[in-house]
């Protein structure tokens, strides 16, 4: 895992910030961001396009204030 380190003495945040590091490139983000802004409803259901645009939000930092997200 983290080189060096017992796999034991890892916490949550060191093992998130390994994986994120390992895994989720930046280009892996900036395509959820571009899934985001591109997110409409179409033939979905509401329900549907609020679970899409709530798991999608997680990958848009920038988006901090409320009103921004509403929009």
């Amino acid at each position: 895992m983290l080189q060096g380190v017992d796999e034991q003495e890892v916490t949550w945040e060191q093992f998130q910030k390994y994986f994120k590091d390992k895994y989720l490139t930046e280009r892996f983000y900036d395509n959820k961001a571009k899934e985001y802004h591109d997110l409409r409803l179409g033939q979905q259901t509401m329900d549907d396009f609020v679970i899409k645009f709530t798991l999608l939000l997680r990958y848009v930092p920038y988006i901090r204030e409320e009103k921004v997200k509403m929009q």
